[in-house]
């Protein structure tokens, strides 16, 4: 049915008026019978998607701030990936740091940014670990984005054709 319904669906690219950011969400957990939750994260630069992904956690996430900060380190680790390759390739400018990542998750973005560790967090330290030095290297900076406004938010449920329409332009999307 999806498939079907987006055969007009073309990924455009144009010339890039911006550098890289990346969008981080989580579906937390989903429904699934297992009650694992599913990420999704987009990078762009300018007004087109670059890297994409998403997928089932493989573990499942106590809360949906746990759920939605797994969401960001699949988000960081393609970032640093896709600045490397940039930077590689000849685009600097592109990939200048800070990268923005968005989230829509107030909590996981404070964990982030402060390295706030207590007992609902020390599970997954390692993660909190890991993005608390990436933000402090300089090389990403965590921002909010309001749920309504999260594009990566089609890459973790079904939506509707009216959501999918409404986020195609942040990723480069044209339908016709």
């Amino acid at each position: 049915m999806y498939l079907r319904g987006t055969t007009g669906c073309n990924l455009c690219y144009t010339a890039a008026k911006g550098g890289l950011e990346a969008f981080a969400d989580a579906n937390w957990s989903s429904g699934t019978p297992d009650s694992k939750s599913f990420s999704g994260f987009f990078l762009r630069i300018g007004s087109t998607a670059v890297n994409w992904g998403c997928a089932k956690q493989k573990t499942v996430a106590l809360s949906t701030c746990e759920a939605e900060f797994y969401a960001m380190v699949e988000a960081t680790r393609d970032v640093e990936w896709t600045a490397s390759l940039l930077e590689e390739l000849g685009f600097e400018a592109l990939a200048a740091a800070p990268v923005p990542v968005y989230c829509d998750n107030q909590a996981a973005i404070k964990i982030a940014k402060d390295g706030v560790l207590h007992a609902a967090t020390k599970h997954y330290r390692r993660k909190t670990h890991y993005i608390r030095d990436v933000v402090d290297r300089g090389k990403i900076r965590v921002g909010y984005l309001q749920s309504k406004a999260m594009p990566a938010d089609i890459l973790t449920k079904s939506v509707s054709r009216d959501e999918l329409q409404r986020h195609a332009p942040q990723l480069g999307l044209r339908f016709g």
